[in-house]
């Protein structure tokens, strides 16, 4: 749910990939 409220604050394209590996690192985790 928090997911989507980053996603709409208005982000770098920087921060945008940033983010992306993070939640890709978190799924492999298992976050």
């Amino acid at each position: 749910m928090q997911f989507t409220k980053i996603t709409e604050i208005p982000l770098g394209p920087i921060n945008v990939q940033a983010w992306g590996l993070l939640v890709g690192l978190g799924m492999l985790v298992g976050l």
